[in-house]
């Protein structure tokens, strides 16, 4: 009985101290910024790895195989088709556009090919949209570059 006891009060410690995925955040904006993404590792409400998050806060376009992932969630390894890069890592984002003025163009391709969103502001992040591409709504990680559309009546295909 008491060896009994002594291997449960084992593995309560041990699920006490069990590791718990933990969302990372890389970089950061000003909340006066209004040109920004809040781009998401998973899907809303899924949160089974973390959900490491990127903050992107300029008008620069991006080419995501460019962009390091610096934190330790899924997309940061060697089973990834881009491992260390935020390239085909994105499952959702949240959009800040100041006016009417602005598109947020996103692809799925590098160098912005393959136009998979368009949205026009004005946004203040409060919807969180999600990137699917050819009816796949099982795998989305779909997102690897993204720009800014200014004036233009929508964004451009590639």
């Amino acid at each position: 009985m008491r060896r009994l006891l002594v291997v449960l009060a084992s593995l309560a410690l041990l699920l006490t101290f069990a590791p718990v995925a933990s969302a990372a955040t890389q970089n950061s904006c000003s909340s006066s910024d209004n040109l920004k993404f809040k781009l998401y590792e998973n899907l809303a409400g899924d949160t089974s790895d973390g959900d490491d998050i990127l903050w992107w806060c300029s008008a620069v376009a991006s080419n995501l195989a460019n962009a390091a992932h610096t934190l330790p969630g899924d997309c940061n390894t060697i089973y990834q088709p881009n491992p260390g890069s935020w390239n085909d890592c994105i499952d959702s984002v949240r959009v800040w556009l100041p006016s009417s003025l602005y598109h947020a163009c996103f692809y799925a391709n590098t160098n912005y090919g393959v136009l998979v969103l368009d949205v026009t502001g004005p946004k203040a992040g409060e919807t969180r949209y999600t990137f699917s591409y050819g009816g796949d709504t099982t795998y989305t990680d779909h997102l690897s570059s993204f720009k800014y559309s200014y004036a233009l009546a929508n964004c451009p295909h590639g």
